[in-house]
């Protein structure tokens, strides 16, 4: 996934973490060079994935998601991690 908007410097990828951590799903969250955060993430089911993409879409005080697109395995634009099996993490 990449998320673009107020993503970068206001606290995107601890929330994309905490979210993951909190839902067991796995996988790793970076910022890029051009102010989007690409999101890793293994879920064992729909519906997980899809409580996660909601909650890590969702606006706040600082964070503001302008677009978040998800690209899914097997689908164009997909690309893995080699550490997104792990518990959720931060790549920094």
């Amino acid at each position: 996934m990449v998320a673009s908007g107020s993503v970068q410097g206001v606290g995107y990828r601890y929330k994309v973490a905490r979210v993951g951590r909190q839902l067991g799903l796995h996988g790793i969250v970076r910022n890029l060079e051009d102010g989007t955060v690409e999101i890793f993430c293994d879920a064992d089911g729909k519906e997980r994935m899809d409580e996660f993409i909601k909650r890590i879409k969702e606006s706040d005080f600082m964070v503001i998601v302008d677009r978040l697109d998800v690209y899914y395995e097997g689908k164009l634009g997909y690309s893995s991690h080699p550490n997104q099996g792990q518990q959720f993490g931060i790549e920094f």
